[in-house]
């Protein structure tokens, strides 16, 4: 299945699976091994190069006096993705990812969202089939799910807990997932290809600074969808209020 990709990030700096051409790699691997070694980049034949072939290689390159620095003594990327925000409408069927870069959040990612099981409202009970609804935190990420791969959530959180603990609920249900394949029992399926580019997010970016918002639609545009079996909940607008501010800062047409 296909994702879309923002025109705010086409620079392919998170695009795991575009590979250097061949020739590339072998040109690349050359010149940092030769750097390594001291040696006068001009004067050495590389890969079946001629010297004179290699002449035409920039001067700045061929410097004997200039070395590979260090990693830890470049100058850090002001472009750098530092969090990741993973917005899913359920109504919608629509996954957002958003990189927080050069101090504002930028929309990186839309996903079509294949199956999430269930209807408006949170999560209750094991067993329920509803995917939750809320703020959550990346807690564990498997590269060899029967789902592909998948994002584990840490559903029930704080609030889930808390909410249960007032009402006397018990056996809330866990193991709430993002992952790959089109099927769901509670989880969020968004297909192989798209699951896969999300694991490459967030292992560049680090699965702890990544939060996941799950809403019942998408509540920048819209106010809740009305579940008439949702009125027995009496904590569902602290939910939906909070769900609110937390989607502010992410304006799609800023």
């Amino acid at each position: 299945m296909s994702f879309h990709r923002s025109a705010e990030i086409c620079d392919d700096m998170f695009d795991h699976r575009i590979p250097l051409p061949s020739k590339s790699r072998r040109g690349v691997v050359a010149v940092l091994l030769c750097a390594a070694l001291g040696c006068v980049y001009g004067g050495v034949r590389l890969m079946g190069r001629s010297s004179a072939a290699s002449a035409a290689v920039p001067s700045a390159v061929s410097n004997s006096n200039i070395i590979a620095k260090p990693a830890a003594a470049r100058a850090p990327r002001n472009d750098a993705i530092s969090k990741l925000a993973i917005l899913v409408f359920k109504s919608e069927k629509r996954m957002e990812v958003w990189g927080w870069r050069m101090e504002r959040w930028s929309l990186l990612r839309e996903y079509p969202v294949l199956a999430a099981s269930g209807v408006a409202g949170p999560k209750l009970a094991e067993g329920d089939r509803q995917v939750p609804e809320g703020i959550y935190r990346v807690v564990e990420m498997n590269p060899r799910s029967r789902f592909h791969m998948s994002v584990k959530l840490d559903y029930p959180n704080a609030f889930d807990r808390s909410m249960a603990e007032r009402e006397g609920r018990f056996k809330l249900g866990n193991d709430i997932c993002i992952h790959g394949k089109n099927c769901s029992v509670g989880c969020v399926a968004i297909g192989d290809p798209a699951v896969e580019d999300l694991f490459a997010l967030l292992e560049r970016t680090g699965q702890v600074n990544a939060k996941v918002i799950i809403a019942p639609n998408d509540l920048r545009e819209h106010i809740a969808v009305k579940n008439p079996n949702l009125k027995k909940i009496t904590w569902l607008n602290e939910l939906y209020d909070s769900l609110v501010a937390e989607l502010k800062p992410f304006k799609r047409n800023s």
